[in-house]
Order: C-alpha cells, then sequence, then structure tokens
C-alpha cells in the first residue's frame, strides 16, 4: 500500500551525541504509522509524552505536540542517527532543512509554494487594515527578485505597525474637545461629550481605520489642577498608555495653553499638534503654531489631519519601497539560509 509522504527536521543533536530532538509533521493516521513502526505502538494522545523504545536501538521520548505534529527526542550517536535516517526515509519521509518552528508553519498552510508564502497568508490571518493586506500580497514577489545583499532593515521599523496594532495617544487640557475628535474619527459615539471639565476621567479607546491603517486611538482624560482622587488614578493608568503610544496627537482648543500629559515628556513617540475647534468664530489657527486646525464637528481640516497621522506612523517611503519586507519572525532564519539569492 503506498504511504502518505511527510516532512521530517532534527532540530538538533542527531549524530553529535546528548539527546536529538526530531519533529514529524503529517496527517493524524501517518503519525500512527510512523509511531507504530519506529516503536511498536500507535501515537501517544495530543499533548502527552511517552517513554519508548525507538528502532530496538535506542530509547526515549515521543511527543505528541499536535494532531498533525509530533517530536521525539532520542540518544544523538552516529549509530542512531544511521538508523532514524533510514527509517524514516523508507517510510516516506523527507528531512527538511526547516527548524521546527518553520515546518510547522508550512504544515498549516499547505497551499503555500514557498515559505515567503506561508509566512504571508499567516500574518494576513490576523492583520487589519487596507494598506496591510496591499503590502503583505507584494510580498512573495519583492522576496524572489531580492538579491541576498539587499539589505531589509531600511523599512522594518516603519512598517512594523501593519501587523502589530499601533496606538494614538490623544491628549490635551481639559474641554479642548478630545472626545469629539475620537467619536468623529470613529464614525460613532466612543467618548462621552460635555461641556463640563473632567467628564472624561479614564482614558477611552476604540479601534479606527486611518486612511487604511488600523490604529487603537486612545483619548486620555485631561489633567486639571484641582482633580480628584479617581481622577488622580485614571492620569497615572494613563501614564501606562503612553508608554507604548506610536503616536501622541496633543490638541488644545482657541485660548487655550496647549498642554500635554506630563507623561508624554518622558516619551519617545513622535507629536502632532492640533487646534480643535476650527468651527468657532475668530480662530486664529497660527495662535499657538499648531501643526493643524480642525473642526471634529464639521469635518474642516480632518482628511489632511488623518493623512498625516497614517504617514506619521507609516511612511510614504516605506509603503513605496521596492525591496522585501521582514514581515514576520521567521523570515530572518530563512532569509539567512539563501544564497546568492532569496529565493
Amino acid at each position: 500500500m503506498e504511504s502518505d509522504p511527510f516532512v521530517w527536521s532534527c532540530d538538533s543533536g542527531l549524530g553529535t551525541g546528548a539527546i536529538a530532538l526530531i519533529t514529524i509533521v503529517a496527517t493524524p493516521s501517518t503519525l500512527d504509522r510512523v509511531c507504530t513502526a519506529l516503536s511498536n505502538r500507535p501515537s501517544p494522545r495530543i499533548g502527552s509524552i511517552a517513554h519508548r523504545s525507538f528502532l530496538d536501538i535506542d530509547d526515549g521520548l515521543f511527543m505528541r505536540a499536535s494532531s498533525n505534529m509530533m517530536l521525539m527526542a532520542p540518544h544523538g550517536g552516529i549509530a542512531v542517527r544511521h538508523k532514524f535516517v533510514a527509517a524514516l526515509t523508507a517510510l516516506g519521509g523527507t528531512q527538511s532543512e526547516m527548524a521546527a518552528s518553520e515546518v510547522e508553519l508550512r504544515s498549516r498552510w499547505p497551499e503555500a509554494n514557498e515559505m515567503v508564502e506561508a509566512c504571508m497568508l499567516e500574518t494576513l490571518s490576523h492583520c487589519q487594515g487596507r494598506i496591510a493586506v496591499e503590502q503583505l500580497l507584494k510580498q512573495p514577489a519583492l522576496w524572489r527578485s531580492a538579491k541576498a545583499s539587499d539589505g531589509l532593515d531600511h523599512h522594518d521599523q516603519s512598517l512594523r505597525w501593519l501587523v502589530s496594532m499601533p496606538t494614538v495617544v490623544i491628549t490635551g487640557p481639559a474641554n479642548a474637545g478630545k472626545s469629539t475628535l475620537i467619536n468623529a474619527l470613529a464614525g460613532r459615539a466612543v467618548s462621552l461629550v460635555s461641556n463640563i471639565p473632567g467628564t472624561t476621567r479614564d482614558h477611552v479607546g476604540t479601534i479606527v481605520d486611518l486612511a487604511g491603517i488600523h490604529a487603537a486611538v486612545v483619548d486620555l482624560p485631561g489633567e486639571r489642577g484641582d482633580a480628584d482622587a479617581i481622577e488622580t488614578q485614571a492620569s497615572r493608568i494613563a501614564e501606562e498608555v503612553i508608554e507604548r503610544a506610536a503616536l501622541i496627537v496633543a490638541v488644545h482648543a482657541p485660548g487655550q495653553q496647549p498642554c500635554r500629559h506630563r507623561a508624554c515628556a518622558q516619551s519617545t513617540a513622535q507629536t502632532l499638534s492640533v487646534q480643535l475647534q476650527a468651527d468657532r468664530p475668530s480662530v486664529d489657527s497660527k495662535e499657538f503654531a499648531s501643526d493643524y486646525c480642525i473642526s471634529a464637528l464639521t469635518g474642516a481640516g480632518m482628511i489632511d489631519f488623518v493623512t498625516a497621522v497614517k504617514d506619521a506612523l507609516v511612511p510614504p517611503a516605506a509603503l513605496h519601497a521596492t525591496t522585501p519586507w521582514r514581515f514576520h519572525p521567521l523570515l530572518k532564519s530563512w532569509r539567512d539560509r539563501q544564497s546568492p539569492t532569496i529565493e
């Protein structure tokens, strides 16, 4: 009877002494067949470990990691190596140079023709945003055409926010209009709007599509000199949000002195200065030399502002780059093994 093929890799030790770690990726029935052939017993249950004899020459551990993945840990001597290679080959196995994590990734995406396609499909399964999808779909062709000497680090940091959702913090004095702004960005009521300073007493956040890039936008409570105990505690929590911010939007209303949360002074995130309430009469957009003067109520200036936020998170030069993007952690080790081209 024809056997189903499978892939196996040796992640350490086989043929060099000590303990070897062998990973097999196959269908559940093939794993049972291979395990029975090697140890005269079927594969352990998923999540369990069994101590068994191997090929009448050694003993060690069988570990069933998942329905289609099994790990074996025999001793790593030369005689054991010869036996294992011969047995796995005879059973229909193909040795892979990939590490176990790469083998498992390829097994999850069998439709992928190459490693970079498997990484692309894996990343597409959890990323959000139109631009992220567009950039990921371009990557297989860019990786195939790239040379090993091409640098890959230049835009990696700039593009990271496409697959790891950034946090954009809106901060400013109380009653500046922060809640109205986040509601306008979200297209729905997210934060309570009031003329009473201190209405927002804790940070409010929502996921927003910023011209094709998804971000977690957080409206921090405005700081007041006479803040009560609840507001003071909320301010401490806000400091933790600022620490992980990718971008800070510092806002103020006409007649207000621009001010940011005190924790912003220690942040390395880029800052955009924005004057809100541009719809109010006699607003001087140059009063405090803000980067933008907008009205979240009427929409005036909002398109330019959203575009500026998107460009601050992911610069246009990075989006138009013709060199490959190392968007998945496995791509670095995979690329290092490719020579003289990445293909």
